[in-house]
Formats: C-alpha cells, sequence, structure tokens
C-alpha cells in the first residue's frame, strides 16, 4: 500500500491534465463557431450601412443638382443606383454561401469600395467634366475586382467549408475577375476620352449608355451567378436526403 501511494497524485494529475485541454479544445472550438457564425450578419450589416450611406448622397445629390442634369447625367445616376444595388447584392451572395473568418482586408475594401462611389456620385455635380465620373468608375471596378481576389483567397483558405462552391463555380470566378478588371481599364479609355475630346453631348450619352450596359452586363452575371449556387445547394441537399 505504501508503495502504490504516490500513484493516486500522478494519476489524479493526469487526469486534470487531460481535462484542462479538453476544456481548452472546447473553447478553441467555440471561439471558431462564434466567428464563423456572426461573419456574414457583421459583414452584411458593414456592407448595407455603407451602401445605405451612397444611396443617400445619390438622392442628394440629384435633389439638388436634377434641372441641371441632361440626358448623360441621368443615364449616370440609373447606372450609379445599380452599381450600388449590385454591391450589396454581390456582398450578400458571397457571405450567405462562403465562409471564413473575417480579417483586415475584409473592413478594408468595403470602405474603400464606399468612399469610391462617394467619389464618383459627386463627380455627377460636374456635368461638364464627366472625365472624372469615368475616372471613379475605373477606381471602383478595380477595387471590385481586389474584393473578388480576396473573397475567393479567403474562401480558399476554408477550402474543406467551402468546397462545394469553390469546386462547381470557377467558371464564375473567372468571370467576374475578368469583367471587373476589362470593366476598369475600359473606364479609364472612358475618361482619356472624355477629357481629351471636345464638349459633345452625343458623346456623353454614348458613354453613358455603355456604362449603364455595363452595369447591367453585371448584374445579370450575378443573378445568372446566385441562380447556379441555389441549384447546386438545392441538388446537393436532395443527394443528402436521398442517401439518408
Amino acid at each position: 500500500e505504501e508503495h502504490n501511494a504516490p500513484a493516486e497524485p500522478e494519476r489524479t494529475a493526469s487526469a486534470e491534465g487531460r481535462n484542462a485541454s479538453a476544456l481548452a479544445e472546447d473553447d478553441s472550438a467555440r471561439l471558431l463557431t462564434s466567428l464563423y457564425a456572426s461573419f456574414s450578419t457583421t459583414y452584411l450589416t458593414l456592407t448595407s450601412v455603407i451602401q445605405g450611406v451612397a444611396l443617400v448622397y445619390l438622392v442628394g445629390v440629384v435633389d439638388d443638382d436634377m434641372r441641371a442634369f441632361g440626358a448623360a447625367e441621368w443615364i449616370l445616376v440609373v447606372a450609379t443606383f445599380l452599381m450600388i444595388v449590385a454591391a450589396w447584392h454581390e456582398y450578400m451572395t458571397a457571405v450567405t454561401v462562403f465562409v471564413w473568418i473575417p480579417r483586415l482586408p475584409d473592413s478594408l475594401i468595403p470602405f474603400l469600395l464606399g468612399g469610391a462611389e462617394l467619389v464618383l456620385i459627386r463627380a455627377l455635380r460636374q456635368q461638364t467634366e464627366l472625365e472624372w465620373f469615368f475616372l471613379a468608375m475605373a477606381v471602383t471596378s478595380l477595387l471590385t475586382a481586389v474584393a473578388f481576389l480576396n473573397m475567393y483567397a479567403s474562401a480558399g483558405a476554408e477550402r474543406e467549408k467551402n468546397r462545394l462552391l469553390l469546386e462547381n463555380t470557377r467558371y464564375y470566378e473567372w468571370l467576374s475577375l475578368t469583367f471587373a478588371g476589362c470593366s476598369a481599364v475600359l473606364f479609364l479609355l472612358f475618361s482619356a476620352v472624355e477629357a481629351r475630346a471636345a464638349e459633345s453631348g452625343t458623346l456623353d450619352v454614348v458613354l453613358a449608355a455603355t456604362t449603364l450596359a455595363l452595369v447591367v452586363a453585371f448584374l445579370a452575371r450575378s443573378a445568372i451567378y446566385w441562380n447556379r449556387v441555389i441549384d447546386l445547394l438545392r441538388t446537393a441537399d436532395a443527394r443528402g436526403t436521398t442517401r439518408a
């Protein structure tokens, strides 16, 4: 009995160590679960606030300057409104179906995008200098490409959680990046043309109409992508139900 007595404290200490380790693992799991669960709500709230500010500013600019607007400016107002809708819709679809732990770029990019939107809305006041609007559109398009890169990189870092969509929507990843990048180059070209060409109402309308067409095309791409995501998730759910 005297020989076995010291073994009891050792077994007790070992058990306490295992319990402490298990508790630490449980705490880590709870924290990760909390991060994943709060991500979509937090991100969508942030995006809603930023895009809401942009929409309010757009309404204010239109209210103040509508009497000075020509056809080109009204077309750009519609394009800007749809762009705000597209920005919110893109973030909604991203955080609804992808999961990742947010980092600094996830906070920085929405604010940069919102700032670029405010600049291009402000440029609507300069009816004779629309090159600034198109330059701001180029910056916005570039930031959109950066946002897509960040989204796919972040989702790829959590590949096991996002495998289904990452493997079945690669075409849309390529399409989104290409569309945003090409749009940035095109809007830079529009800005240069506006800056160098003589003042022309016809030119303004043509460039504004092309801008609206690009924004509508971007929204259409987003709608098609979202329908594809819904079909994928429903198919996967149906297969899981059948196997069960």
